[in-house]
């Protein structure tokens, strides 16, 4: 039990968790963007998975858990947010690299072995927010392999409109123009919907991507958007 605390207390990189959320939380407050948390947080070692709306979920997710994060690898280069990827500890991949799934699969089982929540965007790319995409299954297999729970967890940006039209991060956007957009907002929403964990024994890969997808979709439903 001391070594999972000592393990959630620090990330990969040495720096003590509470310092990584606290970054993440002043850039939350530089952006003048409000966290709503609903659901309980992991505790036990887990794999949380999320949809994708925005490169502000992983600080949006930073602020409150302490997490790695399976993101793509230009995210090194993106000034602040790469620099805390980096001091998080977070598994960056390298897409169209060969055998890139399966050394992504590998350093997650290890990641979830030692005892750290590792988050996974399985939808494979950031939407408009207004729906649930279809799920890859095959990263799954991770928590599987480790022995650990799935957490789904459902972020929105509520608005008006349904999703804020300055949060999804599409198209042919760049970091640049989205956070600018973002900060000439006077106030923004993020909504967390940490749901209940789901047990992995017995299970495939392709039944709990199925099972997260439907569960998650049902909740956007629920909140208040279409799917």
């Amino acid at each position: 039990m001391a070594a999972l605390f000592l393990r959630h207390t620090m990330s990969p990189a040495g720096w003590p968790a509470t310092m990584t959320r606290f970054w993440h939380r002043r850039i939350c407050r530089a952006f003048n963007i409000n966290i709503q948390v609903y659901g309980k947080p992991p505790v036990q070692t887990m794999l949380l998975v999320a949809n994708h709306i925005s490169w502000f979920d992983i600080t949006a997710l930073g602020s409150v858990i302490s997490a790695r994060y399976l993101s793509k690898y230009e995210v090194v280069g993106w000034p602040v947010i790469g620099w805390l990827a980096k001091k998080a500890g977070t598994l960056f991949i390298k897409r169209g690299a060969s055998q890139s799934a399966l050394q992504s699969m590998q350093q997650m089982s290890q990641a979830l072995q030692q005892g750290d929540h590792v988050v996974l965007f399985p939808e494979g790319k950031t939407t408009d927010g207004s729906s649930i995409k279809k799920f890859h299954a095959r990263l799954f297999q991770s928590a599987v392999d480790s022995q650990v729970m799935i957490q789904p967890i459902l972020i929105r940006y509520p608005h008006q409109q349904g999703v804020h039209p300055k949060a999804p991060f599409i198209n042919d956007i760049t970091i640049y123009q989205s956070a600018i957009g973002m900060l000439g907002e006077t106030h923004m929403n993020v909504e967390l919907h940490f749901l209940a964990p789901l047990p992995t024994a017995g299970k495939s890969r392709d039944e709990l991507a199925k099972e997260c997808e439907t569960i998650m979709r049902q909740q956007l439903i629920n909140t208040g958007n279409h799917s």
